[in-house]
Formats: C-alpha cells, structure tokens, sequence
C-alpha cells in the first residue's frame, strides 16, 4: 500500500519541476504544457462538469470531426495531470492576491457537502483586493475520516498553511453553514478557527443550525427531560415497524403515555413554528435573517406567555415553566 501511494504521488509530480532559489533558500515548481490547445480543449470539457475519461474521450471525438491531428494522444491520466497544474496554477494565483499589500484582512467561510457518494468540505474566501470585493472558491478538500470539528480544523489548518503561512495575521472572520460540529460555542469548528487568528476575528454561525443548538437544549427540559428521549424511541420503533402495526394491530413496546401526549399537543405549535427544514430553506440575508428571528422569538413569546427580560436581571433570570396557549 506504501509503496502504492509513493507511486501515485511521483506520477502526480511528473509535470512539476522543482527549482531550488538559491537567494530565498527556497524552492519553487514548474509545469510545461507541450500541447496548450489540447490542454485547453480538456479543461474546457472538465469545466463542464464531465470526468476526467469522458473529457479524454471528448477531445478525442474532436480531433476526429474536425481532423485535427494537434489534439489527438489524449488519455485520463492526461486530463488528471492537467487538472493538477491548473489547480495548483490556480492556487498561487489566490496566495499571491492575498498576499497584495491592498489585501489587509480576508473572510473565510466553510460548508460541508457530499458529491457523488464522497464528502467533500468546501472552503470559500472573501477579500477586498483594490478596491474590488472578489469572492473565490477557495477548494473543496474531500474528507475520508469522521466529520468531527477536529479533523475539519486539523485539516483546513494545514491546508492554508500551505497555502499561505500568514493567513493568522489577516483573518477577519470566518463562517460556516453546517452541522452541530461547525457551529457551537466552544469546541466548534468556527471558534477553533478563529483562535488561531492573531487579532479578534469574527464568528458567523448558519442562524437555522444555531437556533437549532439552542432548541434541543430547551427540548432536553421538556417533561423533566424525558421528552426528546420517549420521541426518539418511539419514531425509531414506529420507522422499523409500521406494517407490523397496521397488519396486526399491535401496540409497540414504546407506546408514550397520556401524558406525554398532553405535552407534545401542548408544544406542538411551537414545533411548527421552529420547522429546521422551513428555516434553513430560506435565502436571507443578514437584516432579513435577524427579522425573521426576531419574528420567531415574539410569536414564541405570545405562544408561551414568556416574558423577555432585558439589563443585568437578565443573566439571573430563569424561566421555571411555560404556560402553553393549547391549555388552560
């Protein structure tokens, strides 16, 4: 397997030639494309969207129905180094725009995403390059491990390490619509990230996902905490064996009790009212995202008859119980 992936990497780097700078004590790579118009014809293909062997196969049809011999020789394995020395092209074109003196500070946002049966965690910027607000797609980094926020820091980290080694001086902020792992207040993703900033950086947190965080806190109270739990147990039996109840009449052995019904009638409203689904099918901006919130709080705060406290009473302020809209 070693002996493998040390193969595959030195095919990989057969484009690149590594050049010492003898003044820097650095190094730097360089790729010779032979044969621009067939490099051009399969990038042009692979941006598309189509692989790398129908790319392959595409320039090949070309070259037939147009009876050019300059792009014939075509194979995968060319496209794949060729889509390497664009990315890597592509990549040094973005440390180098940073790294402009006009280029003060930069946002970074993240989201996880699958394509294709993988995970990949897409990794955007955003700068502020003379005078012109660029927003770029920085790279999608696949993802072979747990999603867990210490791999994503661990991974992202290296990643503009590499990319470029002072990205800490010039982090603004960073971002992320994603799951319990991404947002948080702690141990998340967004807040390790911004530890490593060397100023007070910004966090952005996906408002559905966060108000999310806080819903199932609150959940965790209902019904002296055995709410979420019955629901849970109740759903997985109902999910594993629904035919089995409608053909044979049987009750499960999870059935709730009357008065966990009572309850969930009692809240049920407010779980219409914080749809996760709903929330995050919506594309709002900022101001529309902080209306609609504050929307959400005050039709909770009627529904519940909850008042909200403001000033230093607010931090020792706690609410005991609810008085539900449903019942008397």
């Amino acid at each position: 397997m070693v002996i493998k992936k040390v193969n595959e990497k030195a095919n990989a780097m057969k484009l690149f030639v590594k050049k010492v700078v003898i003044d820097m004590g650095t190094y730097t790579y360089t790729a010779t494309i032979k044969n621009d118009m067939r490099f051009e014809l399969a990038m042009d293909y692979v941006g598309a969207g189509i692989s790398f062997r129908e790319a392959a196969a595409a320039v090949q049809h070309a070259r037939v129905r147009t009876n050019t011999p300059k792009v014939q020789g075509m194979a995968d394995l060319i496209v794949a180094k060729s889509v390497r020395v664009l990315v890597a092209v592509g990549l040094q074109m973005i440390a180098k725009l940073i790294d402009d003196p006009s280029v003060w500070a930069f946002s970074r946002a993240g989201d996880g995403s699958t394509h294709r049966g993988k995970s990949f965690f897409d990794l955007r910027t955003r700068v502020c390059y003379r005078g012109f607000l660029i927003k770029l797609h920085l790279v999608a980094i696949p993802m072979f491990e747990r999603h867990t926020a210490a791999k994503f820091f661990r991974l992202i980290v290296n990643f503009l390490d590499e990319l470029y080694v002072n990205w800490r001086a010039k982090l603004l902020g960073f971002s992320s619509d994603g799951e319990n792992t991404i947002t948080g207040r702690h141990g998340d993703l967004v807040t390790l990230i911004v530890r490593e900033a060397e100023n007070d950086a910004i966090r952005f947190w996906c408002p559905p996902h966060h108000i999310d965080i806080v819903v199932k806190k609150s959940a965790e109270c209902i019904f002296e905490g055995s709410w979420v739990n019955i629901l849970y147990e109740f759903s997985v039996y109902l999910r594993a064996q629904n035919n089995l109840i409608i053909k044979m009449n049987v009750n499960p052995a999870k059935l709730p009790t009357a008065d966990w019904w009572i309850v969930t009638y009692a809240i049920s409203p407010a779980i219409d009212l914080i749809d996760f689904t709903q929330l995050q099918s919506q594309s709002l901006v900022i101001p529309q995202q902080e209306e609609h919130i504050e929307q959400l709080i005050a039709s909770l705060n009627v529904f519940f008859s909850v008042d909200i406290v403001y000033g230093d009473h607010a931090d020792a302020y706690v609410i005991t119980g609810y008085v539900s809209s449903r019942l008397p």
